[in-house]
């Protein structure tokens, strides 16, 4: 055809494409002339006609030998089977295009025919230009029709294999969709997660952050931010949000587009090792105490100070244990005065002295459900960590921490007190030597006083009476 655009003329024709004239192309046709017929203008057009089928049988046994690019469907055959029937049957099994021939055109088989998804309809009769053409449509349209299909398992295996969640949301944070990895990401809640609100998996003040978000992106903004939701059996997740506005033909806000990635383990991770690195330089400035001075109340101070880096508590104390007897000789506590502690008999707290003849650090999750607890240090207790201290195989005290939270301190929080334990008996020796160096330094000093007055007196009278008072 001849088409006038302006000053210009388009010629436009139909292209007799290579694949497309070399196609396989079954013929079913109940009637022998036209089947003939067809294959006839079907060669001379240059593609191969893999047979002529007369009933629905034969149709799906050829079909079944040879697979087809394109079946001739005529919708009146021989047989139980009519034309759509055949065409359901074998578009279930394979993916071909069918275009039916039939000589109706009445709404009822023009209803059923649709049923199959033909990619063409021809009228008998019809005229060589109408079939090639119709051909060349099928089986370009099919061509279309399995690159997108191609490109919708590619994206679809994508989405359902990505190891971020993907997600859509309405304004009201509701799922429309979601991958696989989101679903996970929110604990396979019963039932998936479409039809359900974030704020089922959150805390309403949380909630209200996140929709601020919301009101953003309905203005056109991208953002990027961190929530936390509490998934079936309150576990709570930390997740960073990318979102992308999604808005409709129209310019109206109906969404958001938004890629969930759970960071919980990789935030354990991060804050484990920056208590590791508060743990290494707690213990460093320890050390450095212990060897900078010999004043026990000091070194003393120093250690309860690190402690409280690593191991937050409301109050700590160093207790001291001998001869059945304790004596707190350190108290730190916001909660708390300060003030001379009197010495008790260990008898007295069943608690400490479990702890103190423990080879490991005990853990209190509730005093107040423990019959042997005595409030040594007040009524707000609730969590209690003690760590017995050590010395040459001898246990002789305990380093206590207190908190007014239940449940507070755990197996981690128990395992760094072990090392200031040890930095504690390490305080404790070195003050103990210290000690017995200024016991011998005085006595070698008297005996030299001694030795000085025995040599100088003016006789023995003398020097008697000098010893006996020097000593």
């Amino acid at each position: 055809r001849i088409i006038k655009s302006g000053e210009k003329f388009v010629s436009l024709m139909i292209v007799k494409e290579v694949g497309m004239t070399e196609a396989r192309i079954l013929i079913v046709e109940d009637d022998g002339i036209i089947g003939r017929h067809i294959q006839t203008i079907l060669t001379r057009l240059g593609y191969r006609v893999l047979g002529v089928a007369a009933s629905g049988q034969e149709a799906i046994e050829l079909t079944n030998q040879q697979v087809p690019d394109l079946i001739l469907m005529d919708i009146s055959l021989q047989g139980d089977m009519d034309g759509v029937d055949v065409a359901d049957f074998i578009r279930r099994r394979l993916d071909l295009p069918i275009v039916y021939l039939t000589a109706y055109n009445d709404e009822a088989t023009l209803r059923r025919a649709r049923i199959s998804d033909p990619f063409g309809y021809i009228l008998k009769p019809f005229d060589e230009r109408t079939l090639h053409a119709t051909i060349v449509m099928a089986l370009h349209k099919h061509e279309l029709s399995s690159l997108l299909k191609e490109n919708e398992e590619r994206m679809r295996s994508l989405v359902e294999n990505q190891a971020e969640g993907l997600v859509i949301v309405d304004p009201d944070e509701a799922f429309s969709f979601a991958n696989p990895a989101a679903i996970e990401i929110f604990g396979n809640p019963e039932g998936g997660l479409i039809g359900r609100t974030l704020a089922e998996f959150t805390t309403p003040e949380q909630f209200e952050r996140i929709m601020e978000q919301t009101r953003l992106r309905s203005r056109g903004e991208k953002n990027s931010y961190e929530i936390e939701i509490i998934r079936p059996g309150m576990d709570a997740r930390q997740i960073v949000v990318v979102a992308a506005p999604w808005f409709d033909k129209e310019g109206r806000f109906i969404g958001t587009c938004a890629v969930l990635r759970d960071v919980t383990e990789q935030k354990k991770s991060e804050m484990a090792e920056r208590e590791q690195r508060a743990l290494a330089e707690a213990l460093r400035d320890t050390a450095a105490a212990l060897t900078s001075t010999l004043n026990l109340d000091e070194v003393l101070e120093r250690i309860l100070n690190n402690v409280g880096r690593v191991v937050p508590h409301d109050a700590a104390s160093v207790t001291l244990i001998e001869d059945g007897m304790g004596r707190v000789v350190r108290i730190q506590s916001a909660r708390l005065p300060v003030r001379p502690q009197m010495p008790f008999a260990l008898a007295e707290r069943p608690v400490l002295r479990r702890v103190a003849e423990s080879d490991v650090p005990i853990v209190l999750e509730d005093v107040q459900q423990e019959v042997e607890w005595k409030p040594a240090i007040g009524d707000w207790v609730r969590s209690y960590l003690g760590t017995p201290i050590r010395s040459h195989g001898q246990w002789i005290g305990v380093l206590n921490l207190y908190s007014a939270e239940k449940g507070f301190f755990t197996s981690i929080h128990a395992e760094r007190m072990r090392a200031f334990a040890n930095q504690v008996a390490i305080a404790l020796e070195n003050a103990q030597l210290y000690d017995e160096e200024q016991e011998r330094g005085s006595y070698l000093a008297l005996l030299n006083d001694l030795t000085q007055t025995a040599i100088t007196a003016g006789g023995f009278q003398d020097m008697l009476e000098k010893m006996a008072a020097q000593i």
